[in-house]
């Protein structure tokens, strides 16, 4: 499901990946496939996303923690394991830097989107809560690193 929001700013994205060591961009021969932007709570803390009940939320959880915010893969490359290599990434990166827990949020109602779930699912993440924000349901999930 897809939900209506204000498109961040360009002064917004340049933010949220300036100095961000979990900004990802995908490419294949020079051409634009997708991007990946998550936060560590410490940046989070700082930049203007997700404000609010959402954002609150995660604030108040355990730290440390990354947060997986949004994922994106051009139309003729979705299904081809971009999303999946993104998330690899991100493991691979948040251990390393001793990351244990990651948290996403996907969309459940009024229209369930099936892909991200789908998504985090298949790479481990488990439902933690459901938060209701303005008429729509959003899932928290959580992934624990080993």
């Amino acid at each position: 499901g897809f939900v209506d929001y204000d498109v961040p700013s360009l002064e917004e994205y340049t933010q949220m990946w300036t100095g961000n060591k979990y900004f990802y961009v995908a490419e294949i021969d020079e051409r634009f496939v997708g991007f990946f932007i998550s936060f560590t709570d410490a940046f989070l803390s700082k930049v203007k996303v997700d404000e609010g009940v959402l954002r609150d939320y995660l604030l108040k959880l355990p730290k440390p923690f990354i947060y997986a915010y949004t994922l994106g893969v051009a139309p003729e490359f979705q299904g081809k394991g971009v999303a999946k290599r993104f998330f690899l990434k991100l493991f691979g990166d948040a251990a390393e830097k001793g990351y244990k827990t990651i948290y996403c949020a996907v969309v459940h109602s009024p229209l369930l989107n099936k892909r991200s779930r789908n998504l985090v699912l298949g790479n481990g993440f488990k439902l933690i809560k459901e938060l209701e924000i303005e008429g729509l349901t959003f899932g928290i999930y959580k992934k624990e690193l080993s």
